[in-house]
């Protein structure tokens, strides 16, 4: 069993909200001093501690799961949800023995136990901090800094007191609310499903090999292939033959679509090993992205772009619903693109590139002590301040690590950032923007920048951006273009522009969706959620 491996602030936020209970749900009330003593004894319950105190306090401590002298039906309704989630997310950190050696009697025995009044105190006290846990675990995840894991968009907001209050206070004896995030559902789902194709051996076994269909059409392993195309509903056929056949074909395009891997109807190395991975190596890469799932809103609305980095996609939404996308190269390993929530407030026509700290150093100055002439060659001029200056004069020899000037690149052909920069609020100094690499977007791998966004349909995305300001029509755009540089056009409002990273996800059609680790994220939140193995 996992020992707890979070550790929660005990302090009340300011944003949660005074819970005052009025009306009278029992006439039990539990003594303050027990309570404070039962929270004492077990270190795990120490996070949720304050949480605990203040809930009862503010229902004048009236008993929750207990109506006049019995257990309600919310108790064992509860602890069936609790022990359905801990199946489902192999989350044993919430595991309670004293809890579930009084939970799992039967009815009868249960509600004649019950009865005894030091039962009665332990039971609500017991379901009571479950409840707080649990709650904290399913809504907001198990890993509580997710700012050391570099996610900087902020966790949702959400008063653990008034889910089960609102509960309570409309006298439902129903389950407790779960997550509502659309996409969390719909890969939950995925998930239960994979978990039941594990306990019932559905899933086939490989002998990690290389599968060469072309060269020995005889391989036996064309048959497991073709059972893991049918579990994951890229084929209907029920075929146990080894031909490879057209209807073959397509479904194992229909895989590498899925994969995320060059669609060609192959059984190449790359789609050999999407083939080969084991079922529990997906059920823990649905875990892991289901954690981050519960980081971000349930729902957002208006206008909004989302670029997942590992899918190497950047997607427009319209009034809350996907409306179209675009391929995208984010930052390779060594420059990894960060995760964070910025908002779209310009558009740069033709755009100079102001040269970040990192490459100046790690680039830009070697190539000036190697050749003078390294600035001229790749069109950069040479700022102190904002104060243009000449490189002739500076003795570039003597400047180290530190680096008193900036360099900035002059818009053209030559330069990085195309025709179109998208400024994003951020402090990190990423941004999206165009390329003059357009044959970047062919790459079926691409974490291959310095960590700012490049869009291939980067035109298409200004125009979309400005379609609500009727001065910014095509020709306009198009005259702008030709004649100025570093142009800015502001928009209003401004367009929120999330930065993720989900490795699984299922998609508008229903489709669960694999990619590869880009920046081995998925490796340390892993550990974090479950601890070293």
């Amino acid at each position: 069993m996992i020992s707890c491996i979070i550790q929660l602030s005990c302090h009340t936020s300011e944003r949660e909200k005074v819970v005052r209970i009025e009306k009278n749900f029992s006439e039990i009330q539990l003594d303050s001093n027990l309570l404070k003593q039962f929270l004492g004894l077990d270190s795990c319950q120490n996070y949720v501690s304050e949480e605990v105190q203040k809930f009862y306090r503010n229902r004048d401590f009236q008993y929750v799961w207990f109506s006049e002298g019995k257990l309600s039906e919310l108790g064992p309704n509860f602890y069936n949800q609790l022990q359905n989630y801990m199946h489902d997310f192999g989350d044993s950190t919430l595991l309670d023995p004293k809890l579930d050696s009084i939970m799992s009697l039967d009815f009868d025995e249960l509600e004649k136990l019950s009865q005894s009044k030091p039962i009665q105190e332990r039971l609500e006290m017991k379901l009571t901090v479950s409840y707080f846990r649990y709650a904290r675990n399913e809504f907001t995840g198990r890993v509580q800094n997710i700012r050391k894991l570099d996610w900087y968009i902020p966790k949702k907001k959400i008063n653990f007191e008034e889910l089960l209050n609102s509960l309570l206070e409309e006298e439902k004896e129903e389950k407790l609310p779960e997550p509502s995030n659309p996409y969390f559902l719909s890969l939950k789902q995925e998930l239960k499903r994979y978990i039941q194709m594990e306990h019932s051996g559905l899933w086939p076994k490989f002998s990690n090999r290389q599968i060469n269909h072309e060269a020995n059409p005889n391989d036996s392993s064309i048959i497991q292939i073709k059972k893991v195309l049918l579990l994951g509903n890229d084929w209907a056929e029920k075929d146990s033959s080894m031909v490879y056949s057209e209807s073959f074909k397509r479904a194992v395009l229909h895989f590498q679509n899925r994969m995320g891997l060059e669609e060609n109807g192959k059984l190449d190395k790359a789609t050999n090993a999407a083939f080969q991975v084991p079922i529990q190596k997906i059920i823990r890469k649905m875990l892991v992205n289901l954690e981050r799932l519960r980081w971000l809103p349930d729902t957002i609305s208006g206008d909004f772009l989302l670029v997942n980095i590992p899918e190497f996609k950047l997607h427009v939404f319209e009034d809350g619903k996907p409306a179209w996308q675009s391929n995208v190269v984010v930052g390779k390993a060594a420059g990894r693109t960060q995760i964070f929530r910025g908002n779209l407030s310009q558009i740069v026509l033709n755009p100079s590139w102001g040269i970040p700290p990192g490459i100046a150093r790690k680039e830009v100055l070697p190539g000036i002590k190697r050749n003078i002439s390294y600035l001229k060659k790749h069109d950069m001029e040479v700022y102190s301040g904002n104060t243009k200056v000449n490189p002739m004069r500076i003795n570039w020899d003597k400047i180290g690590e530190h680096i008193p000037y900036n360099f900035r690149q002059k818009a053209g052909k030559d330069n990085p950032l195309g025709q179109f920069k998208f400024y994003l609020s951020n402090s990190f100094w990423i941004y999206l923007h165009d390329s003059n690499e357009k044959y970047l977007f062919d790459a079926n791998k691409r974490a291959l920048s310095h960590g700012c966004i490049r869009v291939e349909k980067a035109r298409e995305l200004a125009e979309y951006l400005l379609r609500k300001q009727k001065q910014w029509n095509t020709k306009r755009l198009d005259k702008m273009l030709l004649k100025v540089s570093d142009y800015g056009i502001s928009l209003k409002p401004t367009v929120p522009v999330f930065i993720v990273y989900l490795t699984a996800w299922v998609n508008a059609k229903g489709e669960l969706n694999l990619r590869n680790d880009v920046y081995k994220r998925d490796e340390i939140l892993e550990k974090a959620v479950f601890g070293e193995r």
